[in-house]
């Protein structure tokens, strides 16, 4: 909810009291972010900046008895670049009288000015073109570039699980395989689903934080997996799949259905928001194992035992549990790993003696079109705390449902809110980046059952093994013989602290 701003034209001394410097200081003696220094002077700068926050003028005109203005001025520019204020703000949250004096600073002009040119500065800094009130992508991006672009995003995201990881990052280290323990036809997959709070899922978090691009917690009903070679018993890849987004025009028009259709049935939907092979069996192509196994008879059945008869918060009916389509985006434009993936149909049990390239091969994954370019990785490279803190000052919340409470609905609404109150362009939330969208239907007539025009699915059947055998004989085998990287790799390349 938006809060009421503060009166800044009234007078007042704006000092730091005894009692609120009292609970500030032994704080910020062990931010690491910041140098106190002297007690007194930092405390003064801090009543400094509160002066000009609440006058709403310029530094040049702070009285003498704050001391230097282009020395306090340089200083809260420090502290604004290094999140200071929003470390004050998390960790006083529940403190309504230091709430309140720093909420007087994020609804100041002194604030939003400075924040307009972090803003600049950090989208330059990423490698965008900012020119005046436009932002475009580098010249002839390709695919390092586009890694580049998203670096930034990716450290901040290291640097935030860091304190829950790190300690346990020797163990983790010990879960990727030696490549030389690799034996390609000894190859043996199995599906971990993972579960909160075990060490699955501190390894699936640690996994995921080595992708080219920051990686989403997914969102609604969840469930992720590990990919484990019961050979070498270490991590082959993973993959999540959570709530897909509501409007995705190709996948719609791809469905065929209407507004009403898709509201009734978008539950029969999933996306997978991450998915990917690790270290030494990335280099044996697995990605496209674990995007098979996405579509797997034991991935349907794992989610349907854990939804159905679930009420949905917001359609407050019950879930039947079944899942009709799978929808991802590549990471990085064009992927090679969806890209023409097909298995063979019918299965490699069924016809042993006839020769592969013989066999009748369905599209797994079917390219349906191109995101637009929209969403806020480009705003999470730690600029992200200051933009919430400034919309939740200054800004109202949209959450379209009352169950989902009275905050902001997602990060992007976030942005769009604070961008908005900044005067700064809308548009600015489009990083141009547009991402391949494709589509795994599960079923014969997944598009029929999502249209309402049949009732019951009739399902691929595809059993995790011989999903397996068909990446077995299709890829692993042969890259195996033709590429021998992966038996150089070894997991302390993936030390992250």
């Amino acid at each position: 909810m938006k809060k009421e701003k503060i009166d800044n034209t009234q007078k007042q001394p704006f000092q730091i009291t005894d009692a609120i410097w009292n609970r500030v200081q032994p704080f910020l003696a062990d931010c690491p972010k910041v140098h106190v220094g002297n007690p007194e002077k930092c405390r003064l700068f801090l009543s400094a900046v509160l002066w000009i926050a609440g006058e709403g003028t310029t530094w040049s005109t702070l009285p003498d008895r704050y001391g230097n203005w282009k020395s306090i001025s340089q200083r809260f520019r420090h502290w604004c670049n290094a999140g200071v204020f929003e470390s004050l703000q998390a960790y006083f949250q529940a403190d309504i009288e230091i709430s309140n004096i720093l909420d007087a600073l994020y609804t100041s002009t002194l604030y939003a000015k400075t924040l307009k040119t972090r803003i600049k500065k950090s989208l330059k800094s990423q490698g965008f073109k900012v020119k005046g009130n436009q932002i475009s992508l580098p010249n002839n991006l390709d695919k390092p570039k586009i890694r580049d672009l998203h670096a930034q995003a990716v450290h901040r995201k290291i640097e935030e699980r860091k304190k829950g990881l790190v300690k346990h990052e020797p163990f983790l280290l010990k879960q990727f395989a030696f490549g030389e323990e690799v034996v390609p036809d000894k190859v043996n997959p199995k599906l971990v689903e993972v579960h909160s709070g075990s060490k699955e899922e501190l390894l699936f978090r640690y996994a995921s934080l080595h992708w080219s691009i920051p990686v989403s917690s997914g969102y609604g009903r969840r469930l992720r997996f590990l990919v484990v070679d019961q050979h070498t018993n270490k991590l082959m890849g993973l993959f999540g799949l959570g709530d897909p987004v509501f409007s995705l025009g190709h996948r719609d028009q791809w469905v065929g259905w209407n507004k009403e259709d898709r509201n009734e049935r978008l539950h029969h939907v999933v996306d997978a928001f991450v998915l990917g092979a690790v270290p030494p069996y990335s280099f044996l192509i697995g990605g496209k194992l674990i995007a098979l196994l996405t579509t797997s008879n034991e991935v349907r059945e794992i989610f349907k035992n854990k939804y159905k008869g679930r009420i949905s918060v917001i359609r407050e009916r019950e879930n039947a549990g079944e899942i009709a389509l799978i929808t991802t985006t590549s990471a990085l434009e064009r992927s090679s790993l969806y890209n023409r993936l097909k298995c063979a149909e019918p299965n490699l049990s069924a016809q042993p003696s006839v020769p592969m390239e013989r066999l009748e091969k369905r599209l797994v994954f079917e390219r349906v079109g191109h995101t637009q370019g929209f969403g806020e990785f480009h705003f999470s490279n730690g600029i992200y705390g200051a933009l919430t803190n400034y919309a939740k000052s200054n800004a109202e919340a949209t959450a379209s449902h009352e169950s989902w409470g009275t905050g902001f609905r997602n990060r992007q609404e976030v942005v769009q809110k604070a961008l908005a109150n900044l005067e700064l362009p809308k548009s600015w939330l489009n990083h141009g980046i547009k991402r391949e969208i494709y589509v795994a239907p599960l079923a014969e007539n997944t598009c029929a059952f999502l249209c309402g025009n049949d009732s019951e699915l009739n399902y691929y059947d595809q059993p995790a093994s011989e999903l397996f055998k068909w990446y077995r004989e299709r890829w692993l085998l042969d890259r195996s013989k033709r590429d021998e990287r992966y038996k150089e790799w070894k997991p302390e390349k993936w030390k992250l602290w």
